[in-house]
C-alpha cells in the first residue's frame, strides 16, 4: 500500500483485495484438479493389482469424483471391501500429498521471491 499515493490507497487497497480472492478461486481450482487426476490415477494403478470383476472395477471408477466418499458395492466379500477401502484411502492420501508438495513449493519459491526483489534498507548514518 506504501507504493500507491495517498489519494489513490482506497483504489489500491481495493485492487489487492481483488487479486487475492481471485487467487485464491484460482488456487483451490488449480489444486482440485491436481488433486482429482492424481487419486484418479493412483485409483486405477491400484484397483488393476487388485483381483475384481470388470463390472465391480467400472462401478468403483465411475465414483472417482466423489474422492473419498465413494460407496463400495455390497455384493463383496469382507476382505474386497477392505482392500477397497485401503486403495481409496491411499489414494486420497496420494492426492493431499501432491498437494501439500505443490503448496510447499510455493511457498519456498515465494520466500525466494521475496527475499531476491526486497531491498534491505539502512537508517540514514549506520555505517552497516
Amino acid at each position: 500500500m506504501n507504493a500507491a499515493n495517498v489519494n489513490h490507497s482506497g483504489v489500491a487497497s481495493g485492487v489487492n483485495n481483488s487479486v487475492g480472492r481471485i487467487a485464491g478461486v484460482l488456487s483451490i481450482a488449480v489444486l482440485g484438479i491436481f488433486m482429482f487426476s492424481t487419486f484418479n490415477e493412483s485409483m486405477k494403478q491400484q484397483l488393476e493389482a487388485l483381483s475384481i470383476s470388470p463390472e465391480i472395477r467400472k462401478s468403483i471408477e465411475n465414483q472417482t469424483t466423489k474422492l473419498a466418499a465413494m460407496s463400495i458395492p455390497e455384493n463383496l466379500d469382507e476382505p474386497t471391501i477392505n482392500q477397497i477401502k485401503q486403495i481409496i484411502n491411499k489414494s486420497y492420501n496420494s492426492g493431499f500429498n501432491i498437494i501439500m508438495y505443490l503448496i510447499a513449493g510455493l511457498a519456498l519459491l515465494s520466500s525466494f521471491v521475496a527475499y531476491s526483489t526486497i531491498g534491505v534498507k539502512t537508517k540514514k548514518g549506520n555505517t552497516t
